[in-house]
């Protein structure tokens, strides 16, 4: 680098944001436990990143997997709702 554009550079730091898969899944079941049902878009109102969505989504893909939570659309287009399976329900 030249020296006339080394005086005009800055130095920024760049940092990475991190999101935990954890995290967003107990903010999914916190959610449930304030709330019987859960509109499917109230999960991404907070997330400020496609990572955080993605994550997010993630999140809720494992927790039906493991039978924690269920989902229902009621027609195409319709809202999707997620609620939370009871205890004896997920065993």
């Amino acid at each position: 680098i030249p020296p006339a554009l080394r005086d005009r550079m800055e130095v920024i730091e760049i940092k990475r944001d991190t999101v935990s898969f954890k995290e967003r899944r107990k903010h999914i079941l916190g959610m449930l436990s304030r709330m019987k049902t859960l509109n499917f878009f109230s999960l991404f109102e907070d997330s400020r990143t496609r990572l955080e969505v993605a994550v997010t989504f993630l999140a809720l893909l494992d927790l039906i997997h493991k039978s924690i939570v269920t989902f229902r659309q009621a027609g195409c287009f319709e809202d999707i709702t997620i609620t939370k399976l009871s205890e004896e329900a997920a065993g």
